[in-house]
């Protein structure tokens, strides 16, 4: 969208050839509610998903729910305890990985992505799939990023201060400039990381020659 900083080069080669929306939004600014909306095309008030209960409930019919119930193969890799079987978000879903709950073989190695990449490779396929990927990454504390901190970090003597953020939001602390700068240093790696990822995503699906007939979200 214009950004200074070249923090996602391979969404911006993405875009040459895809469908670019510039008038899409949210439903909250917050993980349960946001995904329950995308998985169920429902407002917050409908999929009751939100603040107050953020368990998704059975009784919301879910896009993996309705694909299955199509002949599709459906996966779920989530980084994110909120989007997790505690939550109900894997209903639906054959296959429902939780990255926190293993350890990884290859710690620089993005795990969720190894799932990808097995699930992928072990498939049956003789039947369509639909899977889905949710990245933690660029959610604070902003520490998984360390490969692309030198490309946006200018003060790497800095620390990220992420310990006063809800502080922050309730008025009760404040930042100096220098600390704001450093935050969105930090949060702009954080995007890299993912965008380094969905290169490496895209191109595993061209090498299982995928790509072409796979709508890409």
């Amino acid at each position: 969208y214009g950004y200074s900083r070249n923090t996602s080069p391979n969404l911006v080669r993405l875009t040459k050839t895809s469908r670019t929306y510039t008038n899409a939004y949210s439903t909250s600014g917050w993980t349960p509610p946001a995904h329950a909306s995308l998985f169920s095309g429902l407002f917050s008030a409908s999929h009751k998903a939100t603040q107050e209960n953020y368990i998704l409930s059975n009784d919301v019919d879910t896009l993996a729910e309705v694909l299955s119930d199509h002949g599709y193969e459906t996966i779920g890799i989530s980084e994110n305890p909120m989007v997790s079987t505690g939550t109900n978000f894997h209903q639906g879903f054959d296959k429902f990985y939780e990255t926190w709950k293993v350890k990884s073989p290859n710690p620089k190695v993005n795990q969720g992505y190894l799932f990808l990449k097995k699930q992928l490779r072990d498939r049956n396929s003789n039947e369509p799939f639909f899977l889905f990927f949710n990245f933690i990454e660029a959610h604070s504390p902003y520490n998984s990023s360390r490969q692309f901190r030198k490309r946006f970090v200018s003060n790497p003597k800095l620390r990220s201060n992420n310990h006063k953020l809800v502080p922050y939001y309730l008025g009760k602390k404040k930042f100096s400039k220098a600390e704001i700068t450093h935050l969105e240093e930090l949060y702009d790696a954080e995007i890299c990381y993912v965008d380094h990822y969905i290169g490496k995503i895209v191109k595993v699906l061209k090498n299982y020659r995928l790509w072409e007939d796979t709508v890409f979200i």
